[in-house]
Parts: structure tokens; C-alpha cells; sequence
């Protein structure tokens, strides 16, 4: 910048720039432009005397490169023809001890060789000497004394006898097979092998073979020499090349051959497998971009010999050579030099930076003679700018009480003195005002910090309450859940035992509800607990509403019969059938609100109303929102007005209701949040010794009929179905009372059962019995199920990888499948088998073994925890029996026999008019009623639905009937009644 255009830009913007500023600039301006100027020539001369320097230190290291790898390439092949001599000679044989001292002393004076060796033409056979990573000398042999397996023989040092047996290869080795063999007698010259890696010793190796003919022009053999890169290498890093420059070689295809660095060429991957590096993969950040530099400007194809380049990498500039190696027998590699521009112009910078500071002195100087002159007349001026605009801050930020107004003094100028008086006055006025404020505002500070630190402390506390509550509740779970487990356990196997007398059975069943009456209160107090702590999530699906409503109607009948109560379930025509919802948790709702309604009305009836708020057009297609309504009205005692806000609250019961009637006050509770979720609210309307009526809405959609699946009855399973194997099941519980349980339970169905106490215990079992299923507990002394089920599944992915004892492993899956293994999870049967039994023996072996976690949390985190263990499914105690059984059928694939149905009144009050007799069959082919009579024998309900729906509409009656038989598994009738028509002539 010139003197006169930074004169004109201070005339054009004055308000910007302060007086001392305009006294200082000239004085700083001249000292930059000579500094500038004198840096900027010094700099260009540098690099002019750097090019050509480098120009010159290029040439003579890629010089150098070419003569070390003309001398590499020129001695292998000059070895091969004195080889090549000896075997015409003779005095090289394959099956010669003489031939293995000619060799060793050849290789004893090559220090870059690893190998000598010699493959005869006539019977393949091999001899050869190899230098270890050990620098120990080896002869290989392979010939008809060692039936062509390579034997390596150490040899001694001084006389190279052979001195024992290293070791032998397993496989044949027949050297007219090998590439190395067949690439020389294809070239039928000498000729370099491509670029490899080395067995056994981790370096890059090329071979060069001759193929060795004799006076009649017949084939002998191959004679060849096995050449290391790292020598390569080796010279490459006694080079200097500047202080940070570096070479290394590639061929033609931008692979690495060596460099200059400490890399190595290649990579080991796995089993031992050398991977050559490319260049531009390098792991030397100077030879990956030097390389993708020549690649992307010139290419390694088109490249002209001593081509000399520079480009930037690293933020420095670089200069490039790059010179051809070639020779006639197949070398095409490339000799690149790097050096960067840094490594030259060290001193020139150094000197280039003393001019600078000398400079930069003389500038310092001016500056601060401009500095000094321009205080002394702008002194009194800058001080009374500095403590306006100070002033002006303070006031604007508040903080003039912490600000400190120092005097403004002025000597020699009348008007300045006035204006400086004027000003310190006004500053004293301001801090006083500030610092009274100031008080204030620190005292509402303590006031709110203090105020802070109470709401804190008291969310703390509250956290740590409820930790300890869900802590509490978690323990309470499995201790009550655990002796629950054995009652009710306990009960259904001994109401299975048909020789009790009536009364015993009833006391059973007294035994069983009470459990589960007690359970279902524990289920209350930990369900009001996750919906506190905000675990309660939604599980949609297509329902069947109709049928919902059914079974409930279903379920509360008897009791209000026995009350004599009447019990109606009003639903409108308009109500849809199949809905989306959460089954479970409507059901809860409505369960809670009718029993309720059952239990504290003591004359009347209780209703069940169900209406469509929003209308539905016809056929309307699935997923259309709609809102249902549901409200449930009694004649009961009613609830003051009074306890209305108070009735959802939780543990809260209506002080004019008969407690003794039992409940935990955590129902309405419960059923409120349930509503919530539902996307609803639930309002209670109560006059008391009239009613009460609780109404609710939910949101809901449209659901296709086909998309539900209505659970089937369940039928008691009285034994395992013929034809399958003995199933052996281990049980792991620490609590001999819930072990006992579940091993009666399966033992007396026809299971092979065994028992461990804990999870060391488990493993063990697991290892030798190899059971096909282990019902598993999760809380144990010495080691727990979670740590067991992960060792078992660590052991079984070793079976599967091969890495334990192969052979006993594999011997243990073949017995484990003589006696039965297990299949593949197949869909469960909830009723009697429709499918004949699969036979495991013929299922392909598996280390994996279904491990069920038996658990008395309810908590949704534990089923996490137990899958994440390795866990296949998981069931919470108490169970019921036919949970035990579903799973067996699921993950095993068993097939049971089961109890008839018992006719009941609801099924009697279904059953056709007419009952189905042989004659009504005989309306059907001969072929259909065989066909009919095989699916009933096989209990094979959905066949027998098939052959249903083959009836033609004239026949619906008898439709209708074999339709009722199926529905009741009563396949029997079915036999029965096809075999009297197919024993008819």
C-alpha cells in the first residue's frame, strides 16, 4: 500500500480513526513496505537456487536406485545359468546328497536369497535350500524316497550334512505342477515370476527360473532362485535424501515394491496371508498423495522416463522424480524420489527471518517514537474518550457500582479542565446510584440460590424414595411370588389326580383361587407401580370384540347368578366386531369395573353398555378411526359425593363400602391410567343407594375380520403322544419346593426330568445328561441364571466354530440325536394335535438348546435383561400348567394327548338340533368320507375343516354338525360314525 492511497482512505473515513493513529500510520507504513519488499526478493531467489539444487539431488539418488537394482535383477539369473550348467553337468540331481552340499554352499555367499532349488522334468521331483527367518539353513526333498512329501532337513553349519528331520508336508508336492515350473517352461527363457509373498517368512519374494535343457534339446528341468525385496528396502532407507525426503518402488500396476521408509510393503492378513500394498494405500501419508498424484496427472501407463514433477501435500511443497526400471525378463517397476522443498530452504528462510526482525526492530523503534509523540499531545484528550465510553458501558451493562472512576486530569487548556470537572462529577453521581442498586440485586440473588437449593434437595430425596420404592417392590415380587408359585403350582397337579374325592377337589380349588386371588392383588400393587414409574406401553392388535365381550358375560354370570343378580351386556347393532385394540388392558378395565360392580350390589343388576360415538359408513374399509363407548351401570349401595374425587386415587376405598369383600384400593387406579393409554378418561356418576355408572371412551380403528385369531379352548394334556422320543428336561431352581413343582408337573405327562440347584450345577448337567430343554430361574446362589445361560451359550457358539474338542463334541451331538433332539420351533397346538409328531432324529444337529428363563419379577426390564442374557422366552411365576406346556410344544415341537371336553351348559345350549348319524353321510362319495374318517383319526382339525368346506350348500345341516364335533374335538363321533358307512357293502 502506498503512502499516498493511505492517505487518501484516512481523509475518507475520519470518524474511524483516532488521532494517535493518524500520528503513528506514516511511521509504521514506511517500515512495512521495506520489510515486505526485502522478504518478497530474498524469498524468490531461495526458491530459484531450491529448484535447481533439487533438480540435481533427484537425478543422482534415482541414479543410484537404477545401478542397486540392475546388480539385484543381473545375480539371480546369472546363479540360474552356473545351475543350469550343473545339471546338464549332472552334478545336480534331485536325488543327490552331493547336489544338497552344491546348493548349500552356493547360498551360504547370498545373503538376499532365500531360496536355490531345482524341479526335475522326469518324475517331478524337487530339491531345494531355503535360509530361515532364524538365518538357519534347510534342504527340502522331495522325490520318490520321501513318496513326494516335502521333507525339510536342518543342516550343519561347517560340513551341510543333513542333521534331522524339521518337518514333513502332508501333501504331495509335484514340482511340473507348480507356477513357478510351468511359467519358465512356457517362456522357455529366463524370466522373473510375479511379485509374492512368502511361506512362512513375512517378506515379499520373486523368483527367477530357467528352464534347462540338454544337448538334444529334451527337458530336464526347472532351475530357479527366490529373491527378497527387503534388501530392496534395506538400501532404500541408507539413502540420504535430505533431512525428511524418501524413494520407493512400485511396478507397473502401482503396487509396492519397497520404500525408503520403515513400511512395509505389504500387509499380514489373517492365517498368516501376505497382502501386497498399493501406493496409493500407503500407510506414509508423503507416499499415498505422491502416488495419487502421478496417478491422477500423467498415469503410470503413459509415464515418461525421468519424468520431474512438484505438487503440495501436507502443506508443503514437494518435488517428484519418477525414473523406469525395466529388464527383458519381465521387471516393469518405477523408481520414485520425494523431496520436500522445506529440506532446502531452512537456511534461506533462516536468513529471510533475521531480515524480517531487523525490520520488524526498526519498526518497533518507529512505532514507539511515533507513540511517545503522539501521547504527549492527545494525553489529556484520550483519557476523558476512555473514561466517557467507560461510564457509558458500565451504565448500560449495570454494573457502575463495580466500575472505577478514576479523576480525569487536564494541565495547560482552559477548556479541557472544565470539561474534565464537569465529568467527574457526573461519574461520583452514577456509582453512588449503581452501588445501592447493586445491593439490592446481590441480596435477591441469595434469596433465589437458596430457594434453588431447597427444590433441589427435596427432588433428590424424592428420587431416592422412589428408587428405594421400586427397589422394594421389585424384592417384595420375587418373595411373594416364589412361595406362590409352589401353592398354586402344587394345587393344579394335584386337582389333575382324578381319585380325590369331591370335597378334597373342591378344597383344591379353594386352595388354587385363593393363590390366585392373592396374586392378582400383588399384580395390582406392581401394576399401580409401573404406571407410576411410566413402564405401561400400549400392545395394539386386531381383536375379536365380540368375542371379548362373550367371555367376559361368560366369566361374571355365575357369580351374579349366585348373588341373584342380572347381569346384562347391552351392544348396539352398529358396535363393529373387529376392532384394534390392547385386548389386556380393556379387558382389565372392564374387568375391574364389572367384578366391582358384581361385588358391591347386593340386589338389582349390573349392565354393560356398548355404543359407537362417531357413525361408520357402510362396508367400510379397515383402519378407519372410530371412538367407542363403553359405561357400566349397578343398582349397588352408590358412593357419596364427598369420596368422588378420591375414588382413582391409589389405595383409596369408599369409606361406605363392605371392605371385608376384599381389594387393595388400586383398581379404579389402575383402570384410569389403562383408559388414558387407551386415548380416553373414565368418569364415575353415583347417587347413593341407587347406582353408580362409570362411562368411558377409547379411540380405536377398523381391523379386517381375518386378521384375529381367536384363542381355542385349552384342553388338560394327560400324557406325550405316541411315537416321539424321551424328551429330557432340566430344571434349575435353588428352591427345592418350585423345582419339585415343575418336575412333577412334566414327569407324570411321560418327561425325562432332572434337577440342579444352581447355575454351576446347570452347566454341568448341561454338558453330560444333554437335555433338550432347560426351564431356567434367574435368581441363585454361587452363580445365577443369567451368568450360566451365558457360559452355555458361549460353550455351544465353540461346539458351532469348531474351536472346542471336535470329535467329542460331535460324538455327544450323535447320541444327543439317537435320543431324541430338538427341532426347530414349530407353531403351538393350544388343542389336540392336528399333525402326527415330527421324529427329531431325522432334524440336522444344533448346539443351540431353548433355555426358558423362569422369573418371579414383572417388570418389563427383566425380560429385557433375561433375552439379552441368551434367554429364548421367558415366564413368570406362578405359572400355570399350560404355559409349561405350550412352550414345550414351541420351541420342542411336542405332541400330547389330551383330556376329553367335558359338555357344559354353554356348549350344550350350541349344540345342533339334530345329531349327526351314519345315514347323513352316505349323501357323500365314497372318497370324501375316507378322506374324512383318515383326518378324524389323525386328529387333524384343519384337514377335517377342509373336507367341511367341500359339502355342498344343499347339505348345510350336516355341515353345521361335523363343524360342532371338530369345534368340541369330538373326532371320536367322527370315526365312529365314517367307519359304520365305509363297513357298509
Amino acid at each position: 500500500m502506498t503512502p499516498q492511497r493511505a492517505k487518501s482512505i484516512l481523509k475518507s473515513r475520519p470518524r474511524r480513526v483516532s488521532l494517535r493513529s493518524t500520528l503513528v500510520y506514516p511511521f509504521v507504513l514506511q517500515i512495512f513496505l521495506a520489510v515486505g519488499l526485502t522478504g518478497y526478493i530474498s524469498l524468490r531467489n531461495g526458491q530459484r537456487a531450491v529448484n535447481e539444487v533439487a533438480f540435481q539431488l533427484r537425478q543422482e539418488i534415482s541414479n543410484r536406485i537404477h545401478e542397486r537394482l540392475a546388480d539385484h535383477s543381473e545375480i539371480p539369473h546369472l546363479i540360474n545359468q552356473v545351475n543350469a550348467d550343473a545339471a546338464r553337468r549332472g552334478d545336480l540331481q534331485t536325488q543327490d546328497l552331493a547336489s544338497e552340499r552344491y546348493l548349500w554352499q552356493q547360498i551360504q555367499y547370498l545373503d538376499d536369497v532365500t531360496w536355490l532349488y531345482f524341479g526335475s522334468n522326469e518324475d517331478g521331483s524337487f530339491i531345494g535350500v531355503t535360509q530361515t527367518q532364524e538365518d538357519e539353513l534347510q534342504v527340502v526333498v522331495n522325490d520318490t524316497s520321501t513318496d513326494f512329501l516335502g521333507h525339510y532337513y536342518a543342516l550343519d553349519e561347517t560340513t551341510g550334512d543333513r542333521t534331522n528331520l524339521v518337518q514333513v508336508n502332508p501333501q504331495t508336492y509335484d514340482a511340473r505342477s507348480r507356477p513357478w515350473f510351468q511359467t519358465a517352461v512356457e517362456a522357455n527363457a529366463a524370466v522373473w515370476s510375479d511379485i509374492y509373498g512368502s511361506v512362512g517368512l513375512p517378506q515379499l519374494i520373486v523368483s527367477a527360473v530357467l528352464p534347462v535343457y540338454d544337448n538334444a534339446g529334451e527337458l530336464i528341468g526347472v532351475t530357479g532362485v527366490d529373491f527378497s525385496l527387503d534388501d530392496i528396502g534395506q538400501f532404500l532407507q541408507s539413502i540420504d535424501i535430505g533431512k525428511t525426503g524418501q524413494a520407493f518402488v512400485m511396478d507397473s500396476n502401482g503396487i509396492l515394491v519397497a520404500s525408503s521408509t520403515r513400511e512395509r510393503p505389504y500387509r499380514i492378513q489373517e492365517n498368516d496371508v501376505i497382502e501386497r500394498t498399493a501406493a496409493v494405500n500407503s500407510d506414509h501419508p508423503l507416499t499415498k498423495e505422491t502416488a495419487r498424484f502421478i496417478a491422477k496427472t500423467v498415469g503410470l501407463s503413459n509415464l515418461p522416463d525421468h519424468t520431474q514433477l512438484d505438487f503440495t501435500a501436507q502443506g508443503q511443497r514437494q518435488f517428484v522424480q519418477v525414473s523406469k526400471f525395466a529388464d527383458q525378463r519381465g521387471i516393469d517397476w518405477l523408481i520414485v524420489v520425494v523431496v520436500p522443498e522445506a529440506d532446502f530452504m531452512e537456511q534461506i528462510e533462516a536468513n529471510t527471518r533475521t531480515t524480517i526482525l531487523l525490520c520488524l526492530g526498526a519498526l518497533a523503534i518507529a512505532t514507539a517514537l511515533g507513540i511517545f509523540t503522539a501521547r504527549r499531545l492527545t494525553h489529556p484528550i484520550l483519557q476523558l474518550s476512555q473514561m466517557s465510553q467507560a461510564l457509558a458501558q458500565s451504565t448500560r451493562a449495570n454494573q457502575m457500582e463495580t466500575a472505577e472512576t478514576l479523576p480525569v486530569e487536564t494541565r495547560g487548556i482552559r477548556e479541557l479542565e472544565t470539561l474534565a470537572d464537569s465529568f467527574n462529577d457526573m461519574g461520583a453521581q452514577l456509582q453512588d446510584s449503581f452501588q445501592a442498586l447493586a445491593r439490592n440485586n446481590e441480596e435477591l440473588e441469595q434469596r433465589v440460590q437458596q430457594r434453588t437449593a431447597d427444590l433441589q434437595a427435596a427432588k433428590e430425596t424424592a428420587d431416592a424414595a422412589n428408587r428405594a420404592k421400586s427397589e422394594f417392590l421389585a424384592n417384595m415380587s420375587h418373595e411373594l411370588r416364589t412361595p406362590l408359585n409352589a401353592i398354586i403350582g402344587f394345587a393344579q397337579i394335584l386337582l389333575r389326580d382324578e381319585r380325590l374325592a369331591t370335597d378334597q377337589q373342591d378344597n383344591l380349588k379353594i386352595l388354587n383361587r385363593s393363590g390366585e386371588h392373592l396374586l392378582a392383588l400383588i399384580n395390582d400393587v406392581l401394576e399401580m407401580s409401573k404406571i407410576e414409574a411410566g413402564r405401561v406401553t400400549l400392545n395394539v392388535q386386531p381383536i375379536d370384540l365380540y368375542s371379548l365381550l362373550d367371555s367376559l358375560e361368560e366369566m361374571l354370570r355365575l357369580r351374579a347368578q349366585a348373588k341373584g343378580l342380572q347381569l346384562i351386556f347391552d351392544r348396539a347393532p352398529d358396535v363393529p366386531q373387529y376392532v384394534c385394540l390392547d385386548e389386556g388392558k380393556l379387558r382389565q378395565v372392564l374387568i375391574n369395573l364389572l367384578g366391582n360392580g358384581v361385588k358391591f350390589t347386593p340386589a338389582g343388576s349390573v349392565c354393560l353398555r356398548v355404543r359407537v360415538r362417531s357413525s361408520l359408513p357402510e362396508n367400510a374399509p379397515p383402519h378407519v378411526p372410530l371412538q367407542l363407548e363403553f359405561e357400566v351401570e349397578d343398582t349397588g349401595q352408590g358412593i357419596p359425593a364427598s369420596e368422588l374425587d378420591s375414588i382413582f386415587d391409589a389405595f383409596i376405598q369408599s369409606r361406605s363400602i363392605d371392605h371385608s369383600k376384599g381389594g387393595t384400593g388400586l383398581g379404579l387406579a389402575i383402570s384410569r391410567q389403562f383408559v388414558q393409554l387407551l386415548g380416553g378418561d373414565l368418569q364415575v356418576a353415583s347417587v347413593v343407594d341407587q347406582g353408580t355408572r362409570f362411562t368411558f371412551q377409547i379411540q380405536t380403528t377398523l381391523a379386517a375380520g381375518d386378521a384375529t385369531d381367536p384363542a381355542r379352548e385349552y384342553c388338560q394334556v394327560i400324557s406325550i403322544a405316541e411315537g416321539q422320543p424321551a424328551w429330557r428336561i432340566l430344571v434349575v431352581d435353588d428352591n427345592p419346593d418350585n423345582r419339585l413343582v415343575i418336575h412333577t408337573l412334566l414327569e407324570r405327562v411321560g418327561f425325562e426330568v432332572e434337577e440342579a440347584v444352581n447355575g454351576q450345577d446347570a452347566i454341568a448337567q448341561w454338558q453330560t445328561w444333554q437335555p433338550h430343554l432347560i426351564w431356567m430361574d434367574m435368581r441363585m446362589p454361587v452363580m445365577d441364571g443369567y451368568e450360566a445361560t451365558r457360559q452355555i451359550r458361549a460353550l455351544e457358539k465353540k461346539v458351532e466354530q469348531g474351536t472346542g474338542n471336535r470329535e467329542q463334541g460331535i460324538g455327544n451331538r450323535k447320541q444327543g440325536i439317537e435320543n431324541g433332539s430338538p427341532t426347530s420351533p414349530i407353531p403351538l397346538p393350544k388343542a389336540p394335535a392336528t399333525q402326527p409328531p415330527s421324529d427329531p432324529t431325522t432334524q440336522p444337529p444344533t448346539p443351540h438348546i431353548p433355555i426358558i428363563a423362569l422369573t418371579a419379577s414383572v417388570f418389563e426390564e427383566k425380560r429385557e435383561a433375561v433375552l439379552a442374557a441368551g434367554c429364548d422366552d421367558f415366564v413368570r411365576k406362578p405359572f400355570q400348567e399350560r404355559v409349561i406346556f405350550e412352550k414345550l410344544a414351541t420351541y420342542l415341537g411336542v405332541q400330547y394327548e389330551y383330556q376329553a371336553v367335558k359338555a357344559d351348559a354353554a356348549s350344550i345350549a350350541h349344540e345342533p338340533g339334530e345329531s349327526l348319524t351314519p345315514e347323513a353321510l352316505q349323501s357323500m362319495t365314497v372318497e370324501w368320507i375316507q378322506q374324512l374318517h383318515e383326518a378324524a383319526v389323525r386328529a387333524d382339525a384343519t384337514l377335517l375343516q377342509q373336507q367341511i368346506q367341500q359339502i355342498p350348500s344343499q347339505y348345510s345341516n350336516l355341515s353345521q354338525q361335523l363343524t360342532y364335533h371338530v369345534r368340541h374335538y369330538d373326532y371320536d363321533r367322527i370315526v365312529e360314525l365314517s367307519a359304520a358307512v365305509l363297513a357298509k357293502p
